[in-house]
């Protein structure tokens, strides 16, 4: 195999699995492209094209292409039934199934591969995708997490899989105590929490800690204990980052203080500024959406949690929008071809703006100015264009958008009544 066909088989099969990463029950995002740049890369040669074929099984792959192929076909058909299907309950056994393709994808690919790039990237799929399982199948929960251990101490016997291994332990630390948090949430635990994070920052020298942190103080349990405590969050791991208590090199700290502020950028109260290039090239005007509620969400054409939120976001542009609501959708880390084919074969109907367009205009990327970690994520903006929703998904964004309204209608009721 040639350096060019490793090459685009080790790009095909990450973005292949890039969803599961940013999945409902994934704490961590992750910047990847879309997989339609991979498959029509002009770079394949003659002989990669042969090889990327759809197989009948996964027992019938024998390259970590033909696998990435088959993958790629089921995942589809997946992720068509997700957005086709309503009902929660289908949609979580739909999810569960793709966790299961994922693990057997992954697999297969690690036995098959003849690269230690393309096997190290199907390992930590594989440990996605046990844990994923761990935490959405209930019933088996505790034998996805024997497995998860099982394997983790498998790779452990390996030095040159340590850096997975001990990664994976901060992933278990963070969702133990995330889990924790969100069940019964305090103050005193969530600052405990933070001081955990801080140790752990120090301790692997990654600022990346901090960053999960600050997103986890963002989740609607918390802020139902103190509505500012994203901001708050925000500037104690800013100051921690300056102080000499923190580990990081001096260049992680700028980069660390630069996202950090992203964050408080997109906090309650925020006044946050959109611009750039819609799909259809026009420029967008924030300002002119001023005095609407507008729904800001960032997503992408391969993100398979955002199709299960399309559903949902549709039937409140249905309702809300002759009544002063707008939807601006980003979608970032994505071709604009793969943007533009699945809002035509969604039927998005509201503005969509494209941040590979925005990049090309040498503007700011919205994904960097606002420390977007996963997809999808969505606030919501007032008529003053100030933020005051951060955790606005699912049956919570109706819930919140029936509020807004029905207080509309209260204040004209009263205006009428003192006239």
């Amino acid at each position: 195999m040639t350096i060019r066909q490793t090459k685009n088989e080790f790009k095909l099969f990450t973005n292949l699995f890039n969803f599961i990463l940013t999945g409902l029950f994934i704490v961590l995002g992750l910047l990847i492209s879309s997989a339609n740049a991979a498959e029509k890369d002009p770079k394949v040669t003659d002989d990669t094209a042969k090889q990327d074929k759809i197989v009948d099984s996964l027992d019938d792959a024998k390259t970590a292409l033909e696998a990435s192929a088959y993958f790629n076909v089921k995942r589809n058909e997946l992720l068509k039934s997700l957005t086709l299907t309503k009902e929660r309950e289908e949609q979580l056994k739909i999810l569960k199934t793709l966790h299961k393709l994922t693990l057997t994808a992954s697999e297969k690919i690690i036995e098959v591969a003849d690269t230690e790039a393309v096997r190290s990237s199907a390992i930590y799929q594989k440990i996605a995708a046990l844990r994923s399982l761990a935490q959405s199948d209930s019933e088996n929960s505790a034998a996805h997490t024997a497995n998860l251990n099982k394997y983790l101490k498998e790779l452990s016997q390996d030095e040159k899989f340590n850096h997975i291994v001990n990664g994976e332990k901060y992933n278990i630390f963070l969702y133990q105590q995330s889990s924790e948090l969100l069940a019964k949430p305090s103050i005193e635990k969530f600052d405990n929490f933070i001081s955990e994070i801080k140790k752990w920052s120090n301790t692997q020298k990654d600022p990346k800690p901090l960053f999960e942190a600050v997103a986890l103080s963002s989740r609607r349990q918390l802020q139902s204990i103190d509505a500012n405590l994203l901001q708050k969050t925000t500037d104690e791991l800013i100051a921690f980052v300056k102080s000499d208590e923190s580990k990081l090199s001096e260049k992680q700290k700028e980069e660390a203080v630069a996202q950090l502020g992203g964050f408080s950028r997109r906090s309650i109260g925020a006044d946050p500024k959109i611009y750039g290039k819609t799909t259809d090239g026009n420029d967008f005007n924030w300002e002119s959406l001023r005095g609407k509620y507008v729904v800001v969400q960032f997503t992408s054409s391969w993100c398979g949690p955002c199709k299960f939120e399309l559903p949902g976001l549709k039937e409140a542009y249905e309702k809300y929008h002759d009544k002063g609501l707008e939807i601006v959708s980003i979608y970032v880390w994505d071709k604009l071809d793969a943007s533009k084919k699945s809002i035509d074969s969604e039927n998005v109907p509201w503005i969509t703006i494209s941040e590979e367009l925005t990049k090309e205009a040498n503007l700011p990327e919205h994904a960097k100015v606002y420390s977007i970690q996963g997809i999808p994520t969505t606030f919501i903006v007032d008529k003053e264009g100030k933020i005051i929703s951060t955790d606005a998904r699912g049956s919570q964004l109706q819930t919140k958008l029936e509020e807004l309204f029905d207080k509309n209608k209260t204040e004209k009721s009263k205006e009428r009544e003192t006239l």
